[in-house]
Protein backbone atom coordinates (compact mmCIF):
# COMPACT_ATOMS: atom_id res chain seq x y z
CA UNK A 1 0.00 0.00 0.00
CA UNK A 2 1.40 3.33 -0.89
CA UNK A 3 1.84 6.12 1.75
CA UNK A 4 1.77 9.67 1.69
CA UNK A 5 2.71 12.12 4.22
CA UNK A 6 -0.69 14.63 4.15
CA UNK A 7 1.32 16.56 6.56
CA UNK A 8 4.19 17.65 3.90
CA UNK A 9 1.35 17.83 1.67
CA UNK A 10 -0.50 20.29 3.27
CA UNK A 11 2.61 22.39 4.18
CA UNK A 12 3.50 22.64 1.14
CA UNK A 13 0.37 23.62 -0.67
CA UNK A 14 -0.68 25.88 2.43
CA UNK A 15 3.02 27.48 1.28
CA UNK A 16 2.62 27.87 -2.42
CA UNK A 17 -1.29 29.41 -1.91
CA UNK A 18 0.37 31.93 0.44
CA UNK A 19 2.97 33.46 -1.91
CA UNK A 20 -0.31 33.81 -4.64
CA UNK A 21 -1.73 35.32 -1.93
CA UNK A 22 1.11 38.07 -1.53
CA UNK A 23 0.99 38.28 -5.70
CA UNK A 24 -2.28 38.90 -5.45
CA UNK A 25 -1.90 41.50 -2.08
CA UNK A 26 1.21 43.10 -3.63
CA UNK A 27 0.51 43.27 -7.49
CA UNK A 28 -3.02 42.69 -7.81
CA UNK A 29 -2.55 39.74 -9.66
CA UNK A 30 -5.42 37.12 -10.41
CA UNK A 31 -4.45 33.87 -9.68
CA UNK A 32 -5.29 30.23 -8.55
CA UNK A 33 -3.62 27.10 -7.49
CA UNK A 34 -3.50 24.12 -9.27
CA UNK A 35 -2.45 21.35 -7.72
CA UNK A 36 -2.39 17.50 -9.79
CA UNK A 37 -1.81 15.08 -7.40
CA UNK A 38 0.03 11.59 -8.65
CA UNK A 39 -1.69 8.66 -9.20
CA UNK A 40 -0.65 6.15 -6.61
CA UNK A 41 -2.82 3.42 -6.97
CA UNK A 42 -0.92 -0.03 -7.68
CA UNK A 43 -2.66 -1.91 -11.04
CA UNK A 44 -0.86 -4.60 -10.96
CA UNK A 45 -1.81 -6.01 -7.47
CA UNK A 46 -5.43 -5.95 -6.82
CA UNK A 47 -5.41 -6.21 -2.99
CA UNK A 48 -3.60 -3.02 -2.63
CA UNK A 49 -5.47 -0.78 -5.45
CA UNK A 50 -8.51 -0.35 -3.27
CA UNK A 51 -6.45 0.80 -0.47
CA UNK A 52 -4.04 3.09 -2.30
CA UNK A 53 -7.26 4.69 -3.98
CA UNK A 54 -8.47 5.49 -0.54
CA UNK A 55 -5.15 7.50 0.12
CA UNK A 56 -5.85 9.13 -3.00
CA UNK A 57 -9.02 9.94 -2.04
CA UNK A 58 -7.79 11.46 1.20
CA UNK A 59 -4.84 13.61 -0.76
CA UNK A 60 -7.29 15.13 -2.28
CA UNK A 61 -9.25 16.12 0.41
CA UNK A 62 -5.85 17.13 1.85
CA UNK A 63 -5.42 19.57 -1.09
CA UNK A 64 -8.84 21.17 -1.13
CA UNK A 65 -8.48 21.81 2.46
CA UNK A 66 -5.27 23.05 2.22
CA UNK A 67 -6.29 26.03 -0.27
CA UNK A 68 -6.33 24.46 -4.19
CA UNK A 69 -8.56 25.71 -5.96
CA UNK A 70 -8.25 23.53 -8.53
CA UNK A 71 -7.47 19.80 -8.33
CA UNK A 72 -6.50 17.74 -11.00
CA UNK A 73 -5.00 14.20 -11.66
CA UNK A 74 -2.91 12.14 -14.29
CA UNK A 75 -4.71 8.92 -14.02
CA UNK A 76 -2.82 6.00 -15.23
CA UNK A 77 -6.28 4.04 -16.43
CA UNK A 78 -5.56 2.52 -19.99
CA UNK A 79 -1.62 3.88 -19.66
CA UNK A 80 -0.25 0.09 -20.08
CA UNK A 81 -2.62 -0.37 -23.44
CA UNK A 82 -2.08 2.89 -24.98
CA UNK A 83 1.60 2.67 -24.37
CA UNK A 84 1.52 -0.92 -26.26
CA UNK A 85 -0.51 0.47 -29.19
CA UNK A 86 1.48 3.65 -29.19
CA UNK A 87 4.37 1.85 -30.47
CA UNK A 88 2.69 -0.05 -33.07
CA UNK A 89 0.73 2.48 -34.60
CA UNK A 90 -2.29 1.00 -33.33
CA UNK A 91 -5.10 3.43 -33.68
CA UNK A 92 -8.33 1.43 -32.93
CA UNK A 93 -6.08 0.14 -29.78
CA UNK A 94 -5.17 4.13 -28.38
CA UNK A 95 -8.77 4.97 -29.15
CA UNK A 96 -9.65 1.92 -26.79
CA UNK A 97 -7.35 2.39 -24.24
CA UNK A 98 -8.12 6.38 -24.01
CA UNK A 99 -11.69 6.14 -25.10
CA UNK A 100 -12.74 3.48 -22.98
CA UNK A 101 -10.27 2.20 -20.50
CA UNK A 102 -9.19 6.07 -19.37
CA UNK A 103 -12.80 6.86 -19.26
CA UNK A 104 -14.04 4.23 -17.48
CA UNK A 105 -10.96 5.29 -14.76
CA UNK A 106 -11.71 8.80 -14.80
CA UNK A 107 -15.01 7.89 -13.95
CA UNK A 108 -14.19 6.15 -10.78
CA UNK A 109 -11.90 9.05 -9.88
Amino acid sequence: MATVDHRLEAEIIEEQKALLENYHSEYGIKLGLRVTLADIRNFQDASEFNDDFDVLIESFEVAAESGADVLSIESFGGKEVVSYALVRSDLEGVIFATGVLASIDVERL
